[in-house]
């Protein structure tokens, strides 16, 4: 049997449990006493029967620290809930690429690479998010999202809680811009053929190149909205023929029509 003791001021409500997994530190709530009628009862999210992780009562307990204490005993050692060496905060700088939120699933794992919680939190690009952490326990991340990667191309290492800790979380989600047609209409002098780069920017989304070989005859390509497009020759002794390359043409909701007009010598 383990206890946590809650005391604020005259109120000190018992907490009973029973372990089901030590390892997991995984308890069922025998009996809380003390708590009918106090600010605790309107605090407490749990029950009696209800079963738990450590970890999830640690972290409840991290938002209410400051105005009551906490105490667990009934082990090798009584441990005070409120130690700052035991609760931390780990900060999550996310960048959504081609889009502004994405969800992750924190994985929590004890010393023994057993699973004992999960966290989902939902992450707003450029927007700083803090989840409750515990010193020794390890985190990883799993992608929620259909379609989501990760921007690098790798997951995060895993952390292992010995202080506050941060991390970068670089998504990419699958870009759901609408799509419509860019047609090229190619005027080129010197040679039969001529090849070109088409890139598209848009602000917090992926670029979207297009490599086009262009003859005689109109090429459409697609190309999405709300991007801006700019043109590039890739042909080697290829020049624009008006002197400068085609003005840069924002999607705006319509397909668009472009003159290429390139010299090769």
């Amino acid at each position: 049997m383990r206890q946590f003791q809650f005391t604020k001021g005259a109120v000190q409500v018992l907490v009973k449990v029973d372990l089901i997994d030590p390892d997991a530190k995984l308890f069922t709530i025998m009996d809380i006493m003390g708590m009918k009628g106090t600010e605790f009862e309107t605090i407490f999210p749990w029950n009696k029967g209800s079963v738990l992780y450590r970890q999830d009562l640690v972290a409840w307990f991290g938002n209410y620290s400051a105005a009551w204490t906490g105490i667990e005993y009934g082990g090798a050692e009584v441990v005070a809930l409120n130690d700052a060496t035991l609760a931390k905060t780990l900060t999550i700088t996310p960048t959504v690429t081609n889009g502004t939120k994405a969800t992750v699933k924190i994985v929590v794992k004890n010393s023994s690479n057993v699973i004992v919680d999960e966290k989902v939190v939902e992450l707003t690009s450029g927007t700083n998010a803090t989840v409750a952490i515990e010193v020794g326990f390890k985190y990883s991340f799993v992608l929620m999202g259909d379609g989501d990667v990760w921007t690098s191309g790798a997951a995060p290492d895993e952390i292992t809680c010995d202080g506050n800790e941060s991390v970068s979380l670089g998504i990419t989600v699958p870009n759901t811009s609408e799509v419509f047609g860019m047609t090229l209409q190619p005027t080129i002098a010197g040679a039969d053929k001529a090849k070109i780069t088409v890139t598209g920017t848009k602000s917090g989304y992926a670029n979207d190149v297009h490599t086009v070989e262009l003859a005689a005859t109109d090429v459409e390509i697609d190309v999405m909205d709300g991007y801006t497009y700019a043109f590039s020759i890739v042909t080697e002794g290829g020049s624009w023929t008006s002197g400068s390359a085609p003005d840069s043409v924002e999607i705006d909701g319509a397909d668009v029509e472009v003159a290429i007009g390139i010299t090769v010598q």
